[in-house]
């Protein structure tokens, strides 16, 4: 009778395991915590589906993030790209009279930018350009927030949400264009 308990045990746990074991590369992405400890870390959802940095594109790293406090009253710039195929898509959020945590607002023209691209691989040629201010795309149709949670000098450690919406020009992205669930965690 022991061995018959033990065959069900053992087979009950390989059962278990067959279900929740998954095959390697097949691994779905998933958004990093939101975290404030300096994790090195980015993701969104762009319209529900994950979005993380991903690639090497020769010359940067594919997520970074640029503080220079004395730079027009504070100027935080956070640059991600992801290579997929033949193209690299990035996003950048930056702004100035950054130096303090707090919620920043992403309208048109507003102080606090947004950009985001789709481009050939070695960027020679751009499909689109989606920016709240400096050209390519309806600045007018993009909205957000940009919530910095931790901005420590001290410790170099710059963390932050954000969440924002704009109509489509051809990205491939569908319309309108709702990235939601934004976050991201860096040390210098």
């Amino acid at each position: 009778m022991k061995i018959l308990k033990l065959i069900t045990v053992f087979f009950s746990a390989a059962m278990l395991c067959a279900g929740n074991c998954k095959k390697p590369g097949n691994e779905e992405e998933q958004l990093p915590p939101i975290t404030q400890t300096g994790a090195n870390t980015f993701g969104c959802l762009i319209n529900g589906k994950v979005w993380l940095p991903k690639g090497w594109d020769g010359q940067f790293p594919n997520s970074r993030i640029t503080i220079d406090p004395t730079y027009v009253d504070g100027d935080l710039t956070v640059r991600t790209y992801r290579m997929d195929g033949d193209f690299r898509y990035s996003i950048t959020l930056s702004s100035d009279s950054i130096k303090n945590t707090g919620i920043y607002q992403i309208k048109s023209f507003s102080r606090c930018k947004f950009v985001y691209g789709k481009h050939a691989r070695d960027l020679s040629i751009s499909y689109c350009s989606v920016d709240n201010g400096n050209g390519g795309g309806d600045p007018n149709n993009i909205s957000g927030y940009l919530k910095i949670t931790r901005y420590d000098l001290a410790n170099r450690i710059f963390s932050g949400e954000f969440e924002i919406t704009f109509n489509n020009i051809d990205c491939g992205l569908g319309d309108p264009v709702s990235i939601t669930q934004g976050r991201f965690d860096y040390k210098l």
